[in-house]
């Protein structure tokens, strides 16, 4: 019998996503290894002792589920959060409210990645981002308004996601269009307008 200790999976980091503090529990390692965020949240936990938990309240429960997919398989998959409408088997060709939400969902996984220190990550959902986006109907309102305050509150200026977003709308907005979004000059910086 093989006196060799399997640490990769013994133990375990809980974490609690969004407002309502929806759990999840992970293999520390495999979550740490992922993670320069959470690798300091246990070193921490270690130098100071307490509850093995991580609390990201803004980081919502739907983008963190698909952040911890991505941890144990690498891959972005949509279809683990409900949409309002079904989703086909391509969620970038589905009917434009499901392709809205999909949208913000990839949104909302970009700045766990951004949070949560995954470069690589943030460069898949860009990717996917990016391919939905020329998938899109031209007459098709690609970016709503929510999405940019989101993307503009949750980002610094000069991020990628920002570049993506200001690029699409060049291509694809009437200027005079922009008037419906509403959105505050002041928050949305120089890099917007």
């Amino acid at each position: 019998m093989s006196t060799h200790r399997r640490t990769r999976f013994n133990s375990l980091i809980t974490v609690l996503a969004g407002e309502e503090e929806v759990q999840f529990v992970l293999h520390r390692q495999i979550l740490c290894e992922k993670s320069e965020f959470f690798a300091t949240a246990w070193k921490q936990y270690q130098e100071e002792g307490g509850e093995k938990r991580v609390f990201v309240p803004y980081i919502k429960p739907d983008a963190f589920e698909l952040y911890v997919h991505w941890v144990y398989s690498d891959k972005v998959d949509l279809s683990l959060v409900p949409l309002a409408s079904p989703r086909g088997e391509n969620y970038r060709f589905d009917d434009r409210g499901s392709r809205i939400q999909n949208f913000q969902h990839l949104i909302e996984l970009y700045v766990a990645g951004d949070e949560f220190e995954n470069v690589t990550l943030q460069n898949m959902v860009i990717d996917e981002l990016a391919a939905m986006a020329d998938a899109w109907d031209d007459h098709d309102l690609r970016i709503q308004p929510d999405h940019i305050e989101y993307v503009w509150e949750e980002t610094s200026p000069g991020d990628r996601l920002r570049t993506l977003i200001l690029d699409n709308i060049a291509a694809t907005q009437d200027p005079g269009s922009l008037i419906c979004f509403k959105f505050k000059t002041a928050q949305a910086g120089h890099d917007f307008w």
